[in-house]
């Protein structure tokens, strides 16, 4: 579904991304962490097209091509329009899809991800009325709606308080059930990448330094031994990258 070759990400003479090679299955839930500064998101808005890069990346089989976004992306900050409801913020993606559908097809399209969303009783309300995981189910639902093949997602949960982030995080993993869609999840957590992902790809100084598989059946809880040894692995691989980086600078 997803393939990168060679990927690089210069700003200047500054390389942020450095010859990434990685390959996502269909229907893999996958998530990138790593420390504040190793590209996370820059990687996300290369394979959104948001930004130019070396190499090449590819979604179900067609080029991404700066400038043409082919994925569905979710921000950090929801990026809702405050003047447009909760209805109008989902159905806004519709005008952008490439072929031309029926008003009745778009209609049923905006009400079943209106009810999956469990949004439905909320659709005449402004973003300023709805609590930030209200948001973040209609920022969801927006980037759903052109039905794109991959979901990409960036720290959409990291302004929310830990109830809400766990609660979103099932949600989350039910969405991707139901769509069958490839979800790339950029997280601090580790605890959030373990417990969702069937992979977890630890960036550091613009490289993808390990992968862990996750070949834990769903659904995971924090009691489970084995995913709190993944967990414990994750954090200390990030650590003794972190010690690693300061010990080069020194």
């Amino acid at each position: 579904m997803l393939e990168v070759r060679d990927l690089t990400k210069r700003f200047g003479d500054n390389v942020v991304l450095d010859r990434l090679n990685f390959d996502i299955g269909n229907n893999e839930f996958v998530s990138i962490v790593g420390h504040s500064g190793c590209g996370k998101s820059t990687l996300l808005n290369c394979l959104a097209g948001l930004e130019s890069f070396e190499g090449s990346a590819s979604v179900a089989g067609q080029q991404v091509v700066p400038g043409r976004v082919s994925c569905g992306v979710v921000f950090q900050d929801y990026a809702l329009f405050p003047w447009l409801t909760v209805e109008q913020n989902v159905r806004f993606g519709l005008r952008f899809t490439v072929t031309r559908n029926s008003r009745r097809e778009m209609s049923e399209r905006v009400e079943a991800l209106l009810a999956m969303m469990d949004l439905s009783d909320f659709r005449g309300l402004y973003p300023r009325q709805l609590s930030g995981g209200m948001r973040q189910r209609v920022a969801i639902a927006r980037s759903l709606i052109i039905d794109p093949p991959v979901l990409l997602m960036d720290e959409p949960f990291a302004s929310l308080d830990a109830l809400t982030r766990r609660r979103l995080g099932s949600e989350l993993l039910n969405i991707w059930k139901t769509t069958k869609k490839v979800i790339i999840l950029v997280t601090h957590s580790a605890s959030e990448a373990v417990l969702l992902s069937d992979r977890v790809m630890i960036l550091h100084g613009g490289r993808v330094r390990h992968v862990e598989h996750i070949d834990v059946p769903r659904p995971r809880t924090l009691s489970q031994k084995i995913i709190g040894e993944k967990i414990d692995f994750v954090e200390r691989t990030l650590a003794d990258l972190q010690t690693e980086k300061k010990s080069g600078l020194e």
